[in-house]
């Protein structure tokens, strides 16, 4: 017992199917359950009920003992002297607030239906992934596909935060924030820690300086990267070795250590130095960078310019690094476009529309996700698994936050799907 589930109860207002007394055999009313504080304080504010004749309104606090009330130190705590009702599983003594007043007690422990404790220790207990995944009954498919939207939208403002942090830390450079953004899509999330120190030991000017000299972007960004190697004859791996060296000497840079990516499990054509390689091409055609898709007015617009930029070619032939990492001419195709789109200029055209305060723009990214095709991966598999399909990437990106945010975080209580198996199961 956990006093999470004490606050799911009270929210969903399942207490209510009993008449409620305090411990004083005093008749409660729950007009207003107040909202989840998530800061310090009483555990829900603003609440209204009626116990007897009288109507309290203040806030309400959850214990699984009374006696936890002093054991949290709340009757030295001005902050709970408007707490109108205790809320416990067993009252074991009286408590009062700083102001030495009695406070109401609710004792609830023979109130919480046999049902739903069994499901709720079922998902404790759980060792899958998806805590639900041996019980799992979906609710119909428009109560599923609102609670993915709205999972969607907190992931996008999630991404805004993250955004938001680089973006101080490059001094509101919107142009940076996407270079830093495109590099660690192309690298993926598997190299995204190699992917963030690349990013901050390469000065943005200097990718300036170079970004339209192709093949000296290309010898900074994978010398840098540490996937050039050095006393190779071959001619092209002999010139940009070369390149790298006076880059590294007039720059005063040094390479990053092998161990820091990751090539186990991954195909060639996702090797690192094979996606930082597309990198390069990619961003040496950009024009106009992320201030174009600003300005963009539909995904198709800006499919086209992604397409664009995606079939830069290069005259370069393969560099080998080593027997098992090779750079072959593999240029970047509808995948990575699409997580382009879905990772990179989505959540940045949100963000831009935030913090300039433009509905517009936070429209467009949303509606960017809505018509996207979704992610294949292991998470979205699940999903179908259990006939619960993305259609978009919307859809998709909500099956990643239900994962990262609720399912491994073992908050079923908080979701919508868990709220449904709780209400919904039988013992």
């Amino acid at each position: 017992m956990n006093e999470e589930l004490l606050y799911y109860m009270w929210n969903s207002r399942i207490l209510e199917t009993n008449e409620l007394y305090t411990t004083e055999n005093e008749l409660i009313e729950i007009i207003n359950q107040g909202y989840r504080n998530l800061n310090s304080g009483p555990d829900f504010l603003h609440a209204m009920i009626k116990i007897g004749s009288i109507k309290l309104a203040g806030h309400i606090e959850f214990h699984i003992k009374s006696s936890d009330w002093n054991r949290h130190k709340h009757q030295n705590d001005a902050a709970y002297n408007n707490v109108i009702l205790h809320v416990v599983v067993e009252d074991d003594r009286k408590i009062e607030n700083k102001a030495g007043s009695n406070i109401p007690t609710l004792e609830i422990g023979k109130l919480i239906p046999e049902n739903i404790l069994s499901i709720y220790y079922e998902l404790l207990k759980s060792k899958s992934k998806i805590p639900c995944e041996k019980i799992l009954t979906l609710p119909n498919e428009a109560i599923s596909l609102q609670w993915l939207e709205r999972l969607a939208v907190q992931r996008l403002e999630t991404k805004y935060y993250r955004i938001k942090t680089r973006l101080n830390e490059c001094k509101n450079n919107w142009e940076e924030v996407y270079y830093a953004e495109s590099l660690r899509s192309f690298l993926g999330s598997i190299n995204s820690a190699g992917a963030e120190i690349l990013i901050h030991e390469i000065d943005y000017g200097l990718i300036l300086k170079y970004k339209d000299q192709k093949f000296n972007l290309l010898a900074l960004l994978l010398g840098k990267a540490g996937f050039l190697e050095e006393n190779i004859q071959d001619k092209v791996n002999y010139e940009i070795n070369k390149t790298w060296a006076f880059l590294r000497r007039k720059h005063n840079l040094s390479s990053m250590t092998e161990g820091i990516w990751k090539f186990s499990k991954t195909r060639p054509a996702n090797f690192p130095s094979n996606r930082l390689f597309q990198f390069c091409l990619f961003y040496n055609a950009h024009e106009n960078g992320f201030d174009t898709f600003i300005k963009t007015t539909s995904l198709d617009n800006s499919k086209l310019l992604l397409n664009k930029y995606l079939e830069n070619k290069t005259d370069i032939k393969p560099i080998l690094t080593n027997g098992k990492k090779i750079l072959p001419a593999i240029y970047a195709g509808i995948g990575i476009r699409n997580r382009l789109m879905v990772n990179v200029i989505a959540p940045l055209i949100f963000a831009f529309g935030i913090e300039k305060d433009n509905e517009r723009l936070k429209s467009l990214a949303l509606n960017f996700w809505m018509i996207a095709e979704p992610e294949k991966n292991g998470i979205t598999d699940f999903w179908k698994s259990k006939g619960l399909i993305a259609q978009s990437a919307l859809e998709s990106q909500g099956m990643i936050e239900l994962n990262t945010c609720y399912c491994n975080q073992r908050k079923c209580l908080n979701c919508a799907l868990g709220n449904y198996m709780i209400k919904n199961h039988k013992t």
